[in-house]
């Protein structure tokens, strides 16, 4: 089988970047992300980079078992995106570093007219826009970098004029941009872009029904027009759920939901964070025991893994913890920490580089003075990496804990999710 393009753009090149334990293999076309150790970077380079067929009969069983894992690699060629240097990196005690950023979460807008009460963002109807040669800048940065997904919001991106080329030019230097959107701007230009040029597309689903229109101001019908526009284009869609204390109950119904959506591409759980006008909104899920918790998020994703594709963000961690070893989080599924300065980064309309979209208010560098891969080596981003490697140590349950490495016990600005062990 031989990986699809969209529309008559081949497939996107694989990603393979070095890292200190031995590299990464990303495959845009579905998301496949294999760590490699040294002895299989290497194979992998001379395969794949190199133009030489393995040689011993251990190589050629590796490179079969990346074959398997990487269905749509095929028989033929396929163009690689390598970086196979490795700079000097920190060392951390808990929080592990990698070489480079492997996500970056672009904000291209701050504008969107919904004003809905739990924006993280803060977004205004007159919000400013990233200039297109800013983006530009960014975009270049982030495919020198190696880095493998770019997931681009605002702000409502697709009111930004220039989203198009934005995506174009993406595309052009092999990135496969994410993006998420409230729906406003789904013209069909548009939506011929996103079939084009994205790998999913990502509506916010906190309610169904007439509790909808309480946190997403355009209304559950405008939701549902907006579902089916991307689901007429052949987009990969994806429902990311924000979990309050307020709303928790409502997670039911919302699996309800899902599971009535045919060809759902994937359910992101996110926790939410008391920043922009949230933070007057609802309250995180740290209100909530995780006696209480825990059943609630268990059936969730229980649910919903027969029909689509689960998945949370790092701030959730702690809360799913608990459940791991029931929700099958092994060797190859571990849970990840906090992911903030260590495999990822946002990137602001004004080109701050910050830790993650989330903490704005603590910028690392910004793009206009410095590289992406000099702030990500530089001192800020070293200091921010050493409160998460401190952050668990004043939790005894931490120190003591079997995922006390993968957890990192949490976020390090808010308390958002309790664990078992201290609650």
């Amino acid at each position: 089988m031989r990986p699809e393009g969209r529309g008559d753009r081949p497939a996107q090149p694989l990603v393979l970047r070095r890292e200190v334990f031995g590299g990464i293999l990303f495959d845009p076309v579905d998301g496949t992300h294999l760590e490699l150790d040294a002895a299989g970077f290497e194979v992998v380079r001379g395969w794949l980079v190199d133009g030489r067929e393995p040689t011993t009969s251990e190589a050629r069983d590796f490179v079969a078992s990346v074959r398997r894992e990487m269905p749509t690699l095929g028989p033929g060629a396929r163009r690689v995106r390598a970086r196979l240097e490795l700079p000097a990196m920190p060392e951390a005690r808990h929080a592990s570093v990698l070489a480079s950023p492997t996500l970056v979460d672009l904000q291209v807008t701050r504008r969107c007219t919904m004003g809905c009460p739990q924006c993280y963002a803060s977004s205004e109807p007159e919000g400013a826009h990233m200039a297109l040669s800013d983006a530009a800048r960014v975009l270049g940065e982030v495919a020198a970098a190696g880095t493998c997904q770019l997931a681009i919001g605002g702000g409502e991106p697709l009111l930004h004029p220039d989203i198009v080329p934005i995506l174009e030019l993406a595309h052009d230097l092999g990135l496969v941009p994410n993006l998420t959107t409230t729906g406003l701007g789904l013209t069909p230009h548009v939506l011929d872009a996103l079939a084009r040029s994205c790998g999913a597309v990502a509506l916010s689903l906190e309610d169904v029904g007439a509790g909808f229109r309480e946190r997403r101001k355009a209304g559950f019908a405008f939701f549902e027009a907006s579902l089916a526009k991307l689901r007429a284009h052949a987009i990969r869609t994806v429902f990311q759920v924000t979990l309050s204390g307020e709303n928790l109950p409502r997670l039911p119904a919302i699996v309800d939901y899902c599971l009535g959506v045919p060809e759902l591409y994937g359910v992101i759980f996110l926790a939410h964070k008391p920043v922009g006008r949230g933070e007057g909104y609802d309250t995180p899920l740290s209100a909530v025991h995780p006696d209480e918790l825990y059943p609630w998020l268990r059936e969730a994703f229980l649910r919903l893994v027969g029909h689509t594709k689960v998945g949370y963000d790092c701030c959730l961690t702690p809360g799913i913890a608990g459940i791991d070893v029931e929700l099958g989080f092994g060797e190859r599924e571990q849970l990840e920490g906090c992911s903030a300065a260590r495999s990822s980064v946002g990137v602001s309309t004004d080109l701050d580089v910050v830790p993650c979209t989330f903490l704005t208010h603590r910028p690392l560098g910004n793009l206009r003075s410095r590289s992406l891969l000099d702030i990500w080596q530089g001192p800020e981003a070293t200091a921010f990496r050493a409160e998460l490697d401190a952050l668990g140590d004043g939790n005894a349950a931490c120190r003591t804990c079997r995922l006390r490495d993968a957890c990192l016990g949490g976020c390090p600005e808010w308390d958002l999710v309790r664990c078992t062990r201290d609650g």
